[in-house]
């Protein structure tokens, strides 16, 4: 099979690099499970919405599932979701996108395959995809599933080759460690080493599931998905559903006793609903945070 690599430009460089030098706070909205002292975590999933709101050359805006572990200089963070961001792109399309550092992003921090650490694997589907395709507000929604651990979940018939195959690659898979990155249930996407994270050794400490934005140089922030508030809006705002994460047996477990992460209340919101295993977050930006 052929596998179709991204070929990087020096321009894709330049845009990266000016992205990590550039001013501007980050602001989240979503919700966080943490380890369990009787539990692990060995992956994290959720259904995603997919928008693509407004932002200024200096801004971004983005929904995410991400895993982390490790603190100060010591974070190790895995994440992918769909983001409009045109200092990583020079557009404003939706796009997705992957991300990990092992260092709080001091000295690592990458994109994509803009540097080495991100394994591509599929021939047609990369994590810098374009959404032809966005939700609209009062209208049709376009969601994605997406799955980052160590073993993505096999889709096979039981009983025959292919599972004892599939098999051992979840074995194979859990011994050297690679964090799969898995769309729709069964695109292999491509995957991360487990070396690149020695703060997930031995569990993932917790996972974030919802949206991201980041300040332009004028202390403005950008809408956060469709820009609409949760209240009264849910079809509108962003979305991730069916929150689970992967235990060491590969098994799918809803989490339980979630912590909200909202750190600008004032322009954003975030609510998580146990009964329907959603959480909802948007808002509409403005002025510094505080």
């Amino acid at each position: 099979m052929t596998v179709h690599i991204h070929r990087t430009i020096r321009e894709d460089l330049i845009r990266a690099k000016l992205l990590f030098n550039a001013a501007g706070n980050q602001y989240k909205a979503g919700v966080s499970y943490e380890t369990k002292l009787d539990d692990t975590i060995y992956g994290a999933t959720g259904e995603v919405n997919v928008w693509n709101p407004y932002v200024h050359q200096d801004q971004f805006s983005s929904a995410e599932i991400a895993l982390q572990s490790g603190s100060g200089e010591q974070i190790n963070v895995i994440k992918f979701g769909w983001t409009v961001n045109s200092q990583l792109y020079g557009d404003n399309v939706t796009r997705g996108f992957a991300y990990w550092t092992n260092d709080g992003g001091s000295k690592t921090g990458c994109y994509n395959t803009l540097c080495r650490g991100f394994v591509q694997v599929h021939s047609k589907y990369t994590p810098d995809m374009p959404f032809i395709e966005t939700s609209k507000v009062g209208g049709v929604q376009v969601i994605f599933n997406a799955q980052i651990a160590v073993v993505s979940n096999p889709k096979t018939a039981p009983g025959n080759q292919a599972e004892e195959d599939a098999c051992d690659v979840m074995v194979r898979d859990n011994v050297e460690g690679k964090w799969w990155l898995t769309l729709q249930n069964n695109i292999r996407i491509g995957y991360w080493p487990k070396l690149l994270f020695p703060a997930f050794s031995p569990v993932v400490a917790s996972i974030f599931w919802g949206g991201r934005v980041k300040s332009g140089v004028d202390g403005m922030s950008p809408p956060m998905c469709s820009g609409q508030p949760i209240e009264n809006h849910f079809v509108d705002a962003g979305y991730i559903g069916f929150l689970q994460y992967a235990d060491v047996n590969n098994f799918y477990k809803k989490p339980v006793k979630t912590e909200s992460i909202i750190d600008c209340s004032e322009h954003y919101t975030a609510a998580y609903y146990p009964d329907l295993n959603n959480v909802f977050f948007g808002g509409s930006g403005g002025a510094n945070c505080f």
